[in-house]
């Protein structure tokens, strides 16, 4: 029987297979100026040029209209989110095609979202 390997280190094995143990993992600022307040990411996953990040939102973040250059999804693990008027609670998620305008996002009671997307620069997804 296989003895199953924690994930304790966040690894690429050369199976092309990427492990994170987001619980000893540090946060990570964004250096994104998208956000009106700093965001606090995890990177759980990447895979080619994809990222899957647990996002921290701080109470009062709101986002300015925007364009997603290439697709995104979000599903809100705590909290609350209001994206393009609709408000999205804990088990809520979207979808975005590539190239639609994202007229608002903010966060009033702060929240975790898991994202998944084609990741911002190259270096993110390496």
């Amino acid at each position: 029987m296989n003895n199953p390997q924690s994930a304790t280190n966040n690894q690429q094995s050369n199976e092309g297979w990427y492990f994170a143990d987001t619980a000893s993992l540090p946060w990570a600022e964004s250096k994104s100026d998208l956000f009106s307040l700093p965001i606090a990411f995890k990177i759980v996953g990447k895979a080619d040029d994809y990222v899957m990040l647990l996002v921290d939102l701080p109470a009062g973040v709101t986002s300015p209209v925007h364009t997603h250059p290439t697709m995104e999804f979000l599903y809100v693990l705590e909290g609350s989110v209001s994206s393009n008027g609709i408000e999205m609670l804990e088990g809520h998620g979207f979808g975005s095609v590539a190239g639609c305008v994202h007229s608002e996002f903010s966060s009033e009671s702060g929240a975790k979202v898991l994202v998944f997307m084609r990741a911002p620069d190259r270096e993110a997804a390496e």
